[in-house]
């Protein structure tokens, strides 16, 4: 269901869900990371240092806005295991990771908070 909004390489843009667009409970920076996310290569879930490097984030601001995108179901975090050289061996370190999850999880407590009228959909 999410690869309605992704980005596809053909026509080289992403798809935003109104949904998230006229959310009020969302701010600027949770919309901005939904968008970075949603136009991630698939099956690419960035570490907290890619989305800061990549994304123009500042610490403060990609907490808060993982935060927000968290507590709403529109994303989640897994622990992964990720290849790092240390002295000349490679290991593995794991990390957390951000994916966005199906609309199916997150819908529900949107639109309810539409129906509650809090915010502007």
């Amino acid at each position: 269901m999410l690869e309605k909004y992704k980005y596809t390489p053909k026509d080289n843009f992403t798809k935003v869900p109104n949904e998230i667009i006229y959310n009020n409970n969302l701010s600027g920076v949770a919309k901005t990371l939904f968008i970075f996310l949603l136009g991630l290569k698939e099956n690419y879930h960035p570490t907290f240092k890619d989305i800061i490097i990549h994304g123009g984030f500042t610490n403060y601001g990609i907490v808060t806005a993982v935060k927000e995108l968290m507590d709403k179901g529109i994303i989640s975090t897994i622990t992964q295991p990720i290849p790092k050289i240390i002295d000349g061996k490679k290991v593995y370190v794991k990390k957390n990771v951000y994916r966005l999850n199906n609309p199916e999880v997150w819908k529900p407590v949107i639109l309810k908070e539409r129906d509650e009228g809090k915010h502007g959909i």
